[in-house]
């Protein structure tokens, strides 16, 4: 199947002179069993309409808030931001993702360290000065 792509400039679109390929009449004249038929032979649709009280778009999932962002200062190799601009997407956010990753690992790592054998942590002696 190929696609056909136009391209149209934001004036074109504000003129309101652009004229669309939908045929309403149809969509208007289709039934409630039409629609439910379109949808479930839409190889696209992401939609269950088993029954129709209950409609899920997607996966269904537990979603928990982003913690918040604090904004910083942070000096960084030259090539290392290079790497993270040219990547596709905010760079910031995917520099934040890396981070992350590497902290929950740590995090793990510590957690599975500290349960497999419990003991105090011992640090080092700081030499007292001679004006104590």
């Amino acid at each position: 199947m190929s696609e056909k792509i136009t391209r149209v400039t934001l004036e074109q679109v504000r003129s309101g002179k652009l004229k669309g390929e939908t045929d309403w009449a149809r969509v208007r004249a289709m039934t409630d069993e039409d629609v439910e038929r379109a949808i479930a032979e839409d190889p696209d649709a992401d939609t269950m309409v088993d029954d129709p009280d209950e409609i899920y778009v997607g996966i269904v999932a537990d979603w928990t808030p982003p913690p918040r962002k604090a904004a910083i200062s942070i000096r960084l190799d030259e090539d290392v931001l290079a790497f993270f601009k040219a990547a596709r997407g905010p760079y910031q956010t995917h520099i934040n993702a890396v981070l992350r990753s590497y902290m929950t690992s740590v995090t793990k790592a510590r957690g599975a360290k500290a349960s497999a054998k419990a003991r105090p942590v011992r640090r080092k002696s700081v030499p007292k000065s001679a004006a104590e």
